[in-house]
């Protein structure tokens, strides 16, 4: 046997072994919300109610990513063919299995997390009566803790995803190249203001025609920060999630699919205009993403549309 056979065998026993870990920690984390939704227990103390619809949900969740990492221990099989032919990955190369797992750890952590606390916000102000806000409270520490997180899911998964499987340059794969970098900018400007004129639009049919009126709390936590962390919040979420949506997703699944995505990931607020909103924004970006091959138009616009929201909730409402 070779140094180097040798080497690989160890590897994807460590890769088992971490993968085994992980699924473990996906069948806790679903017989815990699954002994929360069945014993009815109370999450927090001081609330006497038991939140069954994102214990259940939780739940559900949890049991899916642990069946798709046990799948993933035990390959060959149905459901590993599927994903190297979907994906183009080869599963016998302990790289790709390695970003197979952080891709799977990456989702859970955006999407699984984004819809229960969806739910929990959901259930919070409509059967308990309180907003989520008063549970946890927002600090500049936090706040700047979460920012600089963003980039870990959103921009290094996709540039290791880059370099390792597509084995290219991560600045052309995620279209932040520089040409025609002053157009692309220019677009950014105009894509954000008619955003802009969307959402403002929606939320006035949502409220005089369908009678919906939600209040949108963490944004106004948010904004009592101040403008300067109004501007970090938002480059932070422009830059991070458009190279994620447009540059990453959007090209391997499409424009329709990458807009729900992005709307799903905004569910955490628990509003339904903050999934409504940003599933239309994430067509019109995607699209611009689309005809421009340039992220940088989309990071503008996104960028640009949440400073511009944020400065109006400090300055002028």
């Amino acid at each position: 046997m070779s140094f180097e056979t040798g080497k690989s065998k160890w590897l994807t026993l460590a890769l088992n072994i971490i993968s085994i870990v992980l699924g473990l920690f996906f069948l806790y984390l679903f017989f815990n919300f699954l002994s929360i939704y069945l014993l009815e227990i109370q999450i927090f103390p001081d609330i006497d109610y038991s939140f069954p619809y994102m214990a259940i949900t939780s739940s559900i969740i949890s049991l899916l990513f642990a069946f798709f990492v046990f799948a993933f221990v035990l390959r060959p099989n149905k459901i590993t063919d599927k994903i190297e032919k979907w994906s183009q990955l080869d599963l016998t190369q302990y790289i790709d299995g390695v970003m197979l797992m952080l891709l799977a750890l990456t989702i859970w952590f955006i999407f699984g997390n984004s819809i229960s606390d969806g739910i929990l916000a959901f259930e919070l102000r409509n059967i308990v009566g309180m907003e989520i806000t008063e549970l946890f409270n927002l600090t500049t520490q936090s706040l700047i803790l979460n920012s600089i997180l963003m980039f870990i899911p959103f921009v290094l998964i996709p540039i290791l995803w880059v370099k390792f499987i597509n084995q290219g340059n991560y600045k052309k794969y995620l279209g932040l190249h520089k040409e025609k970098l002053t157009k692309n900018i220019l677009l950014g400007i105009v894509f954000a203001a008619i955003s802009l004129i969307i959402a403002f639009l929606l939320s006035e049919i949502l409220i005089n025609f369908l009678g919906i009126e939600e209040q949108n709390v963490l944004l106004e936590e948010i904004v009592g920060f101040g403008p300067i962390m109004a501007l970090i919040i938002s480059l932070s979420a422009g830059i991070s999630e458009e190279i994620f949506f447009r540059g990453y997703l959007q090209t391997r699944i499409g424009l329709i699919p990458a807009a729900a995505l992005f709307a799903l990931v905004h569910a955490s607020y628990g509003v339904i205009i903050q999934i409504i909103g940003p599933f239309i924004m994430g067509l019109l970006i995607g699209y611009l993403y689309l005809k421009t091959n340039s992220v940088i138009g989309p990071i503008v616009a996104h960028t640009l549309y949440n400073l511009v929201v944020l400065l109006t909730a400090i300055y002028i409402i």
